[in-house]
């Protein structure tokens, strides 16, 4: 598990990998629309554990909202059947990356804290948001429209 920018992607070195890098980067929930929208807003509080070292005087929503505690995250996801040797060299790359000064000081004025992690592990984060995600879904009966 860590968050990753495209601008860090691009320390990818091609020829170590024999091919280059795509990047498909998807609008979500962060998107230019709600971004507006949050940033029209008073500071409330912020979704994470834990206060941002970005905005340290920010309470962090769980000290708002008592026992609602979310975590996002970002990961590198590579197509079924990758080979473990190929996974693990990138999850050395990204390890490597993220220690660089200048990305962490991006990632940290960003309020995003880089935690590399392992496979296992990021497939263990997934899981337990699916589990977490899907109870939501459905005690709230949310269907898709």
């Amino acid at each position: 598990m860590f968050p990753l920018d495209c601008s860090s992607l691009a320390r990818f070195n091609p020829q170590e990998y024999g091919q280059q890098f795509v990047v498909d980067n998807r609008a979500g929930a962060g998107g230019a629309i709600g971004a507006e929208i949050a940033a029209r807003a008073n500071p409330d509080g912020h979704t994470i554990k834990e206060r941002s070292p970005a905005m340290p005087d920010l309470p962090a929503i769980g000290e708002v909202v008592p026992g609602y505690a979310v975590d996002g995250w970002a990961g590198m996801w590579a197509p079924a059947g990758t080979p473990s040797e190929v996974i693990s060299r990138l999850n050395q790359s990204v390890a490597r990356i993220l220690k660089q000064p200048d990305v962490q000081e991006r990632l940290r004025i960003s309020g995003a804290a880089p935690t590399p992690s392992t496979p296992g592990a990021f497939a263990q984060v997934i899981a337990q948001d699916i589990a977490t995600w899907s109870k939501v879904v459905k005690a709230g009966n949310i269907k898709i429209e």
